[in-house]
């Protein structure tokens, strides 16, 4: 403190804390502040996938649909289902980002790539294929639903 003015450090604290619960709020696992090291960060990744591997099961039940993450294949009744690879890297993506609302865009940048040279419907028409595969009534959809005027969301049973 100088001459009666505050630091700037106690300053912005509360506007730091926003931002730290602000991303929290939207999903993030972690928040690192500036300044940081980044032995840190490192240790924080390191935390990070750790527990990603404890916790991601490499076998997921969807009624009488089975995924197996590790082998990249889908049994239904337990027949193999034969998959496209972008087929399976959808339904991996939703598997991995449950019970959020993705939009056509955050989809097709993860599973087609920034590169694509392919549009937003390319996404619907993959969903409508992923649907036949895994839903017992692709019409009446209990995994894939859709959000009106933004994406998709995966919910579980």
């Amino acid at each position: 403190m100088r001459s009666g003015v505050p630091s700037r450090k106690g300053h912005d604290e509360p506007k730091q804390e926003e931002q730290v619960i602000k991303g929290l709020n939207l999903g993030a696992d972690d928040y690192v502040t500036k300044p940081f090291s980044i032995h840190q960060l490192l240790t924080r990744v390191a935390a990070f996938l750790r527990r990603q591997r404890h916790q991601s099961p490499s076998v997921i039940r969807l009624g009488d649909v089975e995924v197996n993450l590790t082998a990249r294949e889908l049994r239904r009744a337990g027949n193999l289902v034969e998959m496209t690879p972008k087929e399976f890297g959808l339904l991996e993506f939703f598997l991995r980002h449950q019970d959020r609302a993705l939009t056509r865009e955050q989809i097709l940048n993860a599973v087609w790539g920034l590169d694509a040279v392919v549009t937003e419907r390319s996404v619907d028409r993959a969903v409508t294929l992923l649907r036949q595969k895994i839903e017992e009534n692709q019409y009446r959809p209990k995994f894939i639903r859709t959000v009106q005027k933004v994406g998709y969301r995966f919910e579980m049973e």
